[in-house]
């Protein structure tokens, strides 16, 4: 038996830098990009128009001025709120009628400032988000409150999403890294970010925290592991607090990283007091979530009154009939997932579900073909948590409360799983065998930077070709012509059609462009040395 000797690997675009640490640039590009992509879909998207946007507006108006859950009623909870948020009930001729404009919404009250009494469903969820973005009402008089509050959760959410960019961008290969990044943010991402619901910022939060938990378990015990662990720990208890199961997808994103350390290595960092101190943050950030959570029952209110406001259809049903009738729809799921718009009632293009598949089946099949050992069983986990808990969270709840699963509440684990996989085959050694070593690393490096390019370039014009779509359904509904929308719109959003569309369009191709750029250009390190191969 012979052993060769080892082959030095010339650097290619795509590697990381020598030093690990959280790129400062990269984190403030994302999140102004990401902020001026969701402030656009709040600009172009009618008000109450996304899914129960109406209860959550009246929700954070309430918790703003001090009423965190209002008198209960067979309606939902009674708050007092001003004309305009309350208003934004009458959205109701447009909802699930996506061939209707949204301009018969009447949303201009007589006294738009003055407070009434309104309903909302979301009156016993938590009111943390609900605080943070629901000031700005106490602004404004009209309906450039709503707008404010849409742009204040637009930009919440672009900030966990860039904390999750700058520390994926120091994780395995930049290239693949950050564009999973782009695949995890998916047209229904930026849609819901341009939003007041909690939902964006529980997906950006919890990506946030599993990337900072990456970094610290990369870095080890003997590394520089404060930053990320205040940034897992920060985003953590924000995460948490987003919705009723927003607990459970956190704990997944802190412990999945877990699997990828021995136990000497765990036993090293739980030695650092800094993990401790993250750690006691982190628990009390779930504690005080799952206990607002059981006192307002607002995951079991429904399930033992009749006359409570929330019926699904399905109660009575088996749990093993939940599981499998969920399981069995995860491909419908998927396709809401990625981009549903109005209030579910809007599927983008075919040709946007087609490039999100290619991304992610491409991902998964470089798993099954490359992954080994202990990265393997880490994919497979976080692949076995986006198939598996959806259908058995439904299984738990369908007898008592019915179906209630949406492909949106599945965005924490696509997320996750998607960023997951990419950062450890980034990780995967160059150069495995003979054939390998002797590859042209410069050719390498030039197909790779032409294959992000195409993904990029597809990730940008998908964006835009679903905004478009979204836009076409509120101006003129899905039926009517795109001359109709540039020229003569029956509704038409602040700015007007021309100007959104455009600035979308700049932007979706530039913020690509941008993503490309900063990782094709050729990182200088030192050269590499691969593993010897055994041969006989």
């Amino acid at each position: 038996m012979s052993r060769l000797e080892p082959t030095p690997i010339a650097a290619s675009p795509g590697d990381r830098p020598p030093r690990e640490r959280v790129p400062r640039r990269v984190f403030a590009i994302t999140w102004a990009l990401a902020s001026l992509l969701g402030i656009l879909w709040a600009i172009a998207t009618p008000v109450g128009a996304s899914p129960d946007e109406p209860a959550h507006l009246v929700k954070a108006a309430s918790v703003a001025r001090g009423q965190f859950v209002g008198e209960p009623s067979s309606a939902g909870n009674i708050v007092s709120v001003p004309g305009y948020v309350a208003a934004t009930h009458s959205v109701v001729c447009i909802v699930f009628q996506p061939n209707v404009a949204a301009d018969c919404i009447d949303d201009n009250p007589a006294d738009p400032s003055g407070l009434v009494l309104s309903t909302t469903t979301a009156g016993l969820y938590n009111p943390f988000y609900y605080a943070v973005v629901g000031w700005p009402s106490l602004l404004f008089g009209d309906v450039s409150g709503i707008y404010a509050m849409r742009i204040a959760s637009a930009v919440l959410s672009a900030l966990f999403l860039a904390f999750a960019a700058s520390f994926a961008f120091g994780l395995g290969r930049r290239a693949l890294t950050l564009a999973a990044i782009g695949v995890a943010t998916v047209p229904t991402l930026l849609f819901m970010s341009g939003a007041v619901n909690p939902n964006a910022v529980e997906v950006t939060a919890t990506m946030a925290a599993f990337t900072a938990m990456l970094a610290v378990v990369r870095r080890g015990a003997e590394g520089r592991i404060g930053g990320p662990l205040a940034v897992a720990a920060v985003s953590a208890a924000v995460g948490a607090q987003m919705r009723g199961l927003s607990p459970l997808w956190i704990a997944l994103a802190l412990a999945a990283p877990l699997l990828l350390v021995s136990w000497a290595q765990l036993r090293a960092l739980l030695a650092r007091r800094v993990v401790w101190v993250a750690i006691g943050a982190m628990l009390l950030g779930a504690l005080l979530a799952v206990l607002w959570t059981l006192g307002s029952s607002s995951l079991t209110g429904s399930l033992s009154d009749e006359e409570h406001f929330q019926q699904y259809p399905g109660v009575g049903t088996s749990p093993l009939t939940g599981f499998v009738v969920t399981f069995l729809d995860t491909w419908d799921y998927g396709a809401q997932m990625i981009a549903s718009f109005g209030w579910l009632d809007t599927p983008a293009p075919a040709v946007v579900y087609f490039v999100w598949s290619a991304f992610i089946g491409t991902l998964v099949l470089a798993a099954v073909a490359v992954l080994r050992g202990r990265r393997l069983g880490f994919a497979a986990a976080l692949l076995a948590a986006l198939l598996l808990l959806p259908p058995l969270v439904q299984a738990a709840y369908v007898t008592a409360g019915g179906y209630i699963w949406q492909g949106r509440y599945t965005l924490p684990l696509f997320a996750i799983a998607v960023i997951g996989v990419a950062v450890v085959l980034g990780e995967r050694p160059v150069a495995r065998a003979r054939t390998l070593a002797e590859t042209d690393s410069a050719e390498v490096g030039r197909a790779s930077t032409r294959l992000f390019a195409v993904v990029w370039l597809a990730w940008g014009a998908a964006q835009f070709y679903a905004f478009a779509v979204a836009m076409k359904r509120y101006t003129v509904g899905l039926d009517g012509t795109w001359g109709a929308v540039l020229r003569a719109p029956e509704w038409a959003p602040p700015g007007g059609t021309v100007l959104l569309l455009g600035s979308f369009a700049v932007l979706a191709l530039g913020t690509a462009f941008i993503a490309w750029w900063s990782t094709a250009r050729p990182v200088r390190r030192p050269a590499v040395t691969a593993e010897p191969l055994q041969t006989g």
